[in-house]
């Protein structure tokens, strides 16, 4: 089929990881609220049912949620088509997470 490439021949470049993983969109949104999410359910859990006082219970939701992240982001980059451990993503999880210990504190 001509002018149809399914994947590049060639490794991403700087200027190339704009394209395929910008700061802002969609994934980065799903990134930020999925982070969110975890943070407030891990708290929630720990304190409700399992009796965790609160400030043990922070720093566990919260690395619990950003470990997801980062273990998501691993699988990414040994995907077998377009391997991208994504730092972007990471920062969007770490602005969930934030957030939701910003909430959990108010």
């Amino acid at each position: 089929m001509i002018g149809f490439n399914p994947a590049p021949s060639h490794p991403l470049t700087l200027s190339d990881t704009t394209l395929v993983d910008p700061w802002f969109g969609r994934d980065k949104v799903l990134h930020a609220a999925g982070s969110f999410l975890l943070t407030l359910s891990a708290q929630y859990v720990l304190t409700a049912k399992l009796n965790t006082d609160e400030n043990t219970a922070i720093p566990i939701a919260a690395g619990t949620a950003f470990s997801f992240g980062l273990a998501k982001e691993v699988a990414d980059s040994q995907r077998p088509v377009r391997p991208l451990f994504s730092t972007r993503d990471l920062v969007a999880d770490a602005v969930g997470v934030a957030l939701a210990v910003g909430l959990i504190l108010l």
